[in-house]
């Protein structure tokens, strides 16, 4: 589901990237309003008043009992639980004692409790997806503000900010890097591949390697980690609009994709509740005019034929 999600987010940002990576660094600098020197707080906190913290907002925040409830509340499941209680009553309580069978009560609560459980099971895991990535953010970053190299929380790195990183860290905000030495970065949280790769600030993009930006040799990502070496980069995006943000952000807000099978749920209840609705009340007319007893025709022939 990440690789899908994450293609989407590439359509988008590609182009951006690209830019950025096969620029001159002084170029990327100018660009961003900042130097090999860093920000003063004052710069610093007037960007910030702009873009926003550097923190990613999941609008997916809602309880498994939030889910339990979306997930039982279904057209499908609702008319087995309707069809399974009229079935109870004609099978079971207006029935006599040898006459008495739950098989078909059974049957329908049984479906209604796998079709429940198993959309329950799909939008939890949804929501844990998001929680783990949102999970992988640093808690502290080392930039450089004010001419000098300094800790503060990762949540305050803005764009244009000159950032280090090195062995263990976990990369703040998407970075063009200035320098580096031996650095590897895993990607895994954006791509799935367990694999580091080699970053070096003198490298740029190839032809042949453009097409995936996650590749560019001179960039680094949000969510990703730093697994050996280090380097130094300036921020050109943070919070949501990185790459790590955005995937984020389409995880938890677009809803799973419906399927051949959802589909067809659908349309199987979608045909039984127009049966119902057509086909109940006139059996219930004609059992009342026939017999002249319409207590009767509504308990019991009009419910055992739904059964």
């Amino acid at each position: 589901m990440l690789n899908k999600t994450m293609n989407k987010a590439a359509s988008d940002d590609a182009k951006r990237v690209a830019r950025i990576a096969l620029e001159k660094r002084s170029v990327t600098l100018a660009q961003l309003h900042t130097n090999s020197n860093g920000l003063s707080t004052e710069e610093a906190a007037n960007i910030r008043e702009k873009t926003g913290t550097n923190e990613i907002a999941s609008s997916n925040q809602a309880s498994k009992l939030h889910f339990l409830a979306e997930a039982f509340l279904t057209p499908f499941t609702l008319v087995l639980l309707i069809l399974a209680t009229m079935s109870l009553f004609t099978n079971y309580i207006f029935v006599p004692q040898r006459e008495k069978n739950l098989s078909t009560v059974i049957i329908m609560v049984v479906m209604a409790l796998v079709s429940g459980i198993t959309s329950f099971i799909q939008n939890v895991r949804t929501s844990n997806a998001v929680q783990s990535l949102l999970k992988m953010v640093s808690v502290t970053t080392n930039v450089r503000r004010d001419g000098k190299d300094q800790e503060i929380p990762t949540k305050d790195v803005v764009v244009g900010d000159i950032i280090n990183v090195s062995a263990g860290d976990m990369v703040p905000a998407d970075m063009k890097l200035l320098s580096s030495t031996d650095l590897f970065c895993s990607a895994s949280s954006l791509n799935g591949e367990s694999t580091p790769t080699e970053k070096n600030a003198n490298f740029v993009p190839t032809p042949d390697k453009m097409e995936n930006y996650l590749d560019y040799p001179n960039i680094l990502f949000k969510g990703t980690t730093i697994v050996s070496g280090s380097g130094r980069g300036v921020v050109f995006a943070t919070g949501e609009h990185t790459v790590f943000g955005k995937i984020a952000a389409q995880i938890a807000d677009t809803e799973m994709k419906e399927t051949t099978f959802d589909t067809g749920i659908k349309n199987i209840s979608k045909l039984l509740l127009t049966m119902t609705a057509i086909i109940a009340p006139l059996v219930l007319v004609v059992n009342g005019l026939t017999k002249g007893n319409w207590t009767d025709a509504l308990i019991k022939p009009s419910l055992r034929r739904w059964a």
